[in-house]
């Protein structure tokens, strides 16, 4: 058998085998399997092709030799035993060294810069839906829960949002069926992403999905940004007043971005990313949809903040784009006086040590902020003489908050589930 013959032959064979298999790439790992055995025993498939050739009857064969047959060529044995030629294909090394090495070549395709679409589950179908609503503001939400749960105060929040006119996106690696039903339920898309960059990765390919489309934000006056990684405290009326008093400062030709909070933490300006709201002119913009299409996912949990958060401030700056925080750290010293003895308490003695969202949630709560960082309320780092923040919520909370003893309850178990 010729070369070009036998490499056709074993193509015809994969795909035969792989029709009964279930693992996805089957075809790809069963045509590399077949290639690893055919180069590993030369002399093994020639004495099968000579055997063939003499008139012997390979059908008897074991199993494994019958497998080796349709590898040098047997035509009789591809077909009507494919699954029985399956079974003894994946008992070999070469089938899990192929297995392995197309794994391993899937996460790195996985993981490259370019393919946000590889990481996202059915993102023609996300656009089609986007493009339903073409006129009407964007909120995308990510999250992550081992169990696939979303907070009930947050699921109020984006059952508000959705019905004050917005397009409300909630990206997930993970979640629960009774979940998904009830965002279908209410006609809110769900985007199922490979968790990879956390929320800045997530925020990064959704950004450069919508840029692969003019019309998907064109006629948009708002894209908002946001993660789990607070909880909203207030009710989600309150929320919705706050993000439409974010969109009120915004004006529609100037590139502006607004976040809740900005620091100048690592001794770089930054609006911190828990949540942020661009306008129609800086979706547009060059410098935005380059920064997203640049921003690399690899390294660290710091090495996103700082390429990511702090750097996307950073460029946007650098190319004239206005930003705002809701509650700045000069608004907050200046006419908040209960600010600064609340950052005493954390030993913050300068504005380049002031994170806003950790040191001083309860100034932050007092002026109107709808939200809480969860670090604040299950890691934030020990003080000296400085009260567990969970123990000091509850004189924040209105009646709006009746869900959060249920959320924090339950985020505890997901936070400390042993897998």
């Amino acid at each position: 058998m010729a070369a070009l013959d036998r490499a056709l032959h074993l193509r015809q064979l994969s795909l035969a085998l792989s029709s009964q298999a279930v693992e996805p790439g089957a075809s790809r790992v069963s045509f590399a399997a077949l290639r690893r055995l055919q180069s590993s025993r030369p002399l093994l498939a020639k004495g099968l092709r000579m055997g063939k050739r003499l008139g012997l009857d390979l059908s008897r064969l074991h199993p494994k030799l019958k497998l080796w047959a349709a590898v040098a060529g047997d035509q009789t044995t591809s077909d009507p035993q494919a699954n029985q030629l399956l079974t003894a294909l994946q008992a070999t090394d070469a089938w899990q060294q192929a297995a392995k090495a197309y794994g391993q070549q899937q996460e790195q395709q996985i993981q490259a810069l370019w393919n946000h679409r590889g990481r996202l589950e059915a993102p023609d179908r996300l656009i089609q839906e986007l493009r339903l609503q073409p006129s009407a503001p964007l909120f995308f939400w990510h999250h992550y829960d081992s169990r696939g749960l979303i907070p009930r105060s947050w699921m109020a929040v984006l059952l508000e949002v959705q019905g004050q006119g917005w397009q409300v996106v909630v990206s997930s690696s993970r979640l629960a069926p009774s979940v998904l039903k009830q965002l279908r339920r209410h006609n809110i898309a769900v985007q199922l992403r490979t968790n990879i960059g956390l929320c800045l990765g997530a925020y990064r390919d959704f950004c450069c999905l919508l840029s692969e489309g003019e019309d998907v934000v064109a006629t948009r006056p708002h894209l908002a940004l946001a993660n789990d990684s607070t909880l909203p405290v207030g009710g989600a009326q309150q929320f919705v007043e706050v993000l439409a008093e974010m969109t009120s400062r915004q004006r529609s030709t100037v590139p502006q971005l607004n976040g809740i909070t900005d620091s100048i933490e690592r001794d770089t300006y930054h609006l911190q990313s828990y949540l942020l709201l661009a306008n129609s002119a800086l979706t547009r913009h060059t410098c935005w949809q380059q920064f997203w299409r640049l921003f690399d996912l690899a390294g660290s949990k710091d090495d996103l903040i700082n390429t990511g958060e702090l750097g996307l401030s950073q460029a946007l700056l650098g190319a004239g784009v206005r930003l705002e925080a809701q509650h700045s750290v000069v608004g907050m010293l200046l006419e908040d006086s209960s600010t600064n003895s609340e950052l005493a308490r954390f030993e913050v003695r300068e504005p380049r040590g002031i994170n806003l969202s950790l040191y001083a949630w309860q100034s932050l709560l007092k002026s109107g902020c709808p939200l809480i960082k969860k670090q604040v309320l299950f890691n934030l780092r020990p003080y000296p003489n400085v009260p567990i923040p969970l123990c000091e919520l509850k004189k924040h909370l209105k009646k709006e908050d009746c869900d959060i003893k249920h959320d924090l309850e339950e985020l505890i178990r997901s936070r400390y589930l042993r897998h």
